[in-house]
């Protein structure tokens, strides 16, 4: 049988560098493997959950998320962050005309030139039209699923602490009593972790402390094309 699922789900302009920086930085403290991926081909033949047993990542950050991809499983822990559509569109219209990386995404170059000799209102009209798959996303999301712990961009930015606390917590990162390693590993990468740490006599790695999360969240600042 699959070992249970982890996942971020985000989609475009909706803070999934902030958040995807944030988590890789919570999964390296505690020895769990992150994979961030923004389409489906990596896993659309077998999958996202088979595809991600199979390359033994704990926690896959998959951030153009369709819902149709989303394996409807009991087990499933993840988490969802939206943005409110309007802001959506009036960051991907600066970032998209002055800042967003091309280096994966070639064909900005063209919407970009276009942006830069149209005006503000052309431009957000145009972007409209580009966001439309984000926006459709978006829509058809399944907002229900109790393993889905749901979250707005707003408020998520207005209070990244507690914030990025409850997804620890839900995610299972978080011990409370901040004396055991937290209680899950899929693929053994904790336990294993703490086996070696044993043969090498060194101190047990302990789950994941408020304080440290806090840390961490403090010194991840949002990116300016956010």
């Amino acid at each position: 049988p699959l070992r249970p699922l982890s996942a971020f789900f985000g989609h475009h302009k909706c803070g999934t560098s902030w958040v995807g920086d944030i988590l890789a930085e919570l999964c390296a403290e505690l020895g769990w493997s992150n994979w961030a991926i923004d389409n489906a081909s990596p896993f659309s033949a077998m999958g996202l959950e088979q595809w991600s047993f199979r390359n033994r990542v704990d926690i896959v950050s998959y951030t153009n998320a369709q819902i149709d991809w989303v394996p409807d499983r009991y087990d499933l822990r993840a988490f969802h962050v939206i943005r409110d559509p309007r802001d959506v569109c009036v960051s991907a219209y600066f970032s998209h005309r002055n800042s967003h990386p091309t280096n994966h995404w070639p064909e900005l170059h063209d919407l970009r030139t276009t942006l830069r000799g149209i005006g503000l209102a052309e431009g957000l009209a145009l972007e409209i039209a580009v966001l439309k798959p984000v926006f459709a996303a978006m829509q058809a999301w399944d907002y229900s699923r109790p393993n889905i712990l749901e979250l707005r961009f707003e408020e998520l930015v207005s209070n990244p602490e507690q914030g990025f606390l409850a997804i620890a917590h839900f995610l299972g990162m978080l011990d409370p009593d901040h004396e055991r390693v937290a209680p899950r590993g899929p693929y053994g990468l904790q336990l294993m972790a703490e086996k070696v740490r044993r043969r090498l006599h060194l101190p047990p790695r302990t789950a994941l402390r408020p304080g440290r999360l806090q840390a961490i969240v403090q010194r991840t600042h949002l990116p300016a094309q956010e």
